[in-house]
């Protein structure tokens, strides 16, 4: 379908992924965007203040999933660069864990 105004992403859906196929994913999702279109991801960042929730999401995400682990924003940043999309602005959901990271 599309293309969209908005696509949302997650929640935590690229925690799952290297780097190599999150902007493969990204880049699926750009080609489905309007030129004006914004992309929200949620996502639990590293870094900062790790929550109980965060740090077991992240002993459980490295038990299950060959290539799950909880990223860096720097790590979104590069990604979403990689699949031609802006620096996200970054959206804290407290007291929930996670962020949005909003782009175009």
């Amino acid at each position: 379908g599309g293309p969209y105004d908005l696509v949302l992403v997650g929640p935590n859906l690229l925690s799952g992924c290297d780097a190599e196929h999150a902007a493969e994913l990204l880049e699926r999702v750009s080609d489905a965007l309007k030129s004006t279109g914004r992309v929200v991801l949620n996502e639990t960042l590293a870094g900062g203040d790790l929550t109980a929730y965060s740090q077991l999401y992240s002993v459980a995400l490295f038990a299950t999933r060959r290539e799950g682990r909880i990223h860096s924003l720097q790590w979104y940043k590069q990604v979403l660069a990689r699949a031609g999309f802006a620096p996200p602005t970054v959206q804290d959901l407290r007291p929930f864990p996670e962020k949005l990271l909003i782009t175009s």
